[in-house]
């Protein structure tokens, strides 16, 4: 059955606890802590040989190619921190966060942070793994605030862990089961089978490869007069770029609901200070 959550953002505004040492805080279930180590242990699956390269569209040839040093591991797994703001509700105040993450697409991910400060500190997280979506928050880190799991929880957050899947460009090779489209000379789309959805996310980058803008299709609860079902979910602003170990990746990004329409809904404005590719390991 499925239990929705009690504050209408819930369904896509990410939530979490703070981490420590890798790894999720004693804090938060045990489950959440097995998904974390599960996710975080995802070894490489090879080197980069930017042959492989050749039957893809050209944006993706550019894009994967400034991403990923030749000779790279590829790595399926990354863990990240950042900080940055958030907005509860069109229209409101943002509020301060503070989050840490680990992505390993297409199995999942798990958000966990801090969001706001005194009487409205709320924290908690939002997963998924192995099909199934879930996300607590509570305030103070004891009163719940907001719960939700079921059907749409993770058919929504199915298509956050494909859109994110550039933070591990790796597994968006062509050999891992990534599929890609032509779109025009700035865009392609690539699709992503993730448990049960296959979602679809398109790019733009420009003509050195850079990351311009991403957009998925996800799964989204009726909100701003728009009906309950699949809308476009953009990041843009990507900027930043760091390059380590092999990778150069965006570091600052904002994200929201169909960014550019009339009812735009920015609320996700962050930058990645920390991003670790692959399992832990002496550096």
């Amino acid at each position: 059955m499925q239990r929705r959550a009690r504050w209408s953002a819930a369904c896509f505004i990410p939530v979490i606890m703070s981490l420590v040492d890798g790894g999720p805080s004693s804090r938060i279930p045990a489950v959440v802590r097995a998904n974390w180590q599960a996710l975080a242990a995802t070894p490489a699956r090879g080197v980069f040989d930017p042959e492989g390269l050749r039957s893809l569209p050209a944006p993706a040839r550019r894009f994967l190619g400034r991403a990923i040093a030749p000779g790279a591991p590829l790595w399926q797994s990354a863990r990240l921190t950042m900080v940055g703001t958030m907005l509860l509700k069109p229209g409101g105040e943002p509020v301060a966060m503070t989050a840490e993450q680990v992505l390993a697409p297409p199995r999942g991910l798990v958000w966990c942070a801090r969001v706001g400060a005194g009487v409205m500190r709320i924290s908690g997280y939002d997963r998924y793994f192995d099909g199934e979506g879930e996300m607590r928050w509570k305030l103070f880190g004891l009163v719940p605030v907001a719960s939700a799991s079921g059907r749409d929880v993770s058919r929504s957050a199915a298509g956050r862990v494909a859109g994110e899947a550039v933070f591990v460009p790796a597994t968006l090779l062509p050999q891992f089961g990534t599929e890609w489209e032509d779109i025009d000379h700035a865009r392609a789309a690539y699709l992503m089978q993730v448990g049960d959805e296959r979602v679809r996310c398109e790019l733009t980058v420009d003509d050195g490869g850079r990351l311009l803008q991403s957009s998925v299709r996800r799964w989204r609860e009726a909100a701003s007069g728009r009906p309950a079902g699949y809308h476009r979910f953009d990041v843009d602003g990507w900027a930043d770029e760091q390059t380590r170990d092999g990778y150069t990746l965006p570091t600052r990004f904002r994200a929201g609901w169909q960014l550019g329409d009339d009812d735009e809904f920015p609320f996700f404005f962050a930058q990645v200070d920390s991003l670790v590719l692959g399992p832990a390991r002496d550096r």
